[in-house]
């Protein structure tokens, strides 16, 4: 998939506040005001660990379980299938230092600090959270029709947004963990506290 990078325009883009740090990516994630568009979030990377594209990055790290392009990738082709449960991909861009990856802002945050901040434990959570489980069952039945496995799913990767009608949206984020094939083996995945026992079996899941 062709993901069109561009040069790195500091003049469109200024900072706002940073919103996360991306360890796993070696960078962080930004809130930045982009004059074409108004608010965007900017994942930041050294390019010296992202190398050029998907191919010089898997000839160096060819183990490697956090991939940035087949995040990217995903992400595009997704967004070309009309996908809803994903944040739009407005480009990617790179400079010397750093390469950056240029999405929609989502108001909400993530789904871990929005449950830790908003309704307390209780029936009125439970119903303020149906919606949003349903929204992220239809998320992965929708991943797994078009032959994406996720496997990094938890509260941190899942982000909120408020429609123009102020109803949440759920937004499936960080695909680098990703695959489209129908089994694996021997490739554990995603954070210890989420991940699938059958993972760590001497089998195929």
């Amino acid at each position: 998939i062709s993901l069109g990078i561009g040069s790195w325009d500091s003049k469109r883009f200024s900072m706002v506040r940073n919103l996360q740090d991306a360890v796993r990516n070696h960078g962080q994630v930004d809130l930045m005001n982009d004059k074409e568009r108004g608010k965007v979030a900017v994942k930041r990377m050294p390019t010296r660990w992202v190398k050029t594209g998907p191919k010089e990055f898997a000839s160096q790290y060819p183990q490697a379980s956090e991939r940035p392009w087949v995040d990217m990738g995903i992400v595009k082709h997704l967004n070309g299938h009309g996908y809803p449960f994903v944040c739009e991909l407005l480009g990617v861009f790179i400079d010397k230092e750093e390469s950056f990856v240029v999405t929609s802002f989502c108001t909400e945050g993530d789904l871990f600090s929005w449950c830790d901040r908003d309704t307390p434990p209780g029936k009125q959570r439970e119903q303020v959270m149906a919606p949003i489980v349903a929204q992220i069952f239809n998320a992965v039945r929708f991943l797994h029709e078009l032959g994406i496995a996720h496997r990094d799913l938890s509260l941190e990767n899942i982000l909120l947004t408020k429609t123009p009608q102020g109803e949440l949206q759920v937004k499936v984020i960080d695909f680098g963990m990703a695959t489209l094939q129908r089994m694996c083996r021997k490739e554990v995945r995603g954070k210890q506290s989420y991940t699938a026992p059958e993972m760590h079996l001497d089998a195929e899941y």
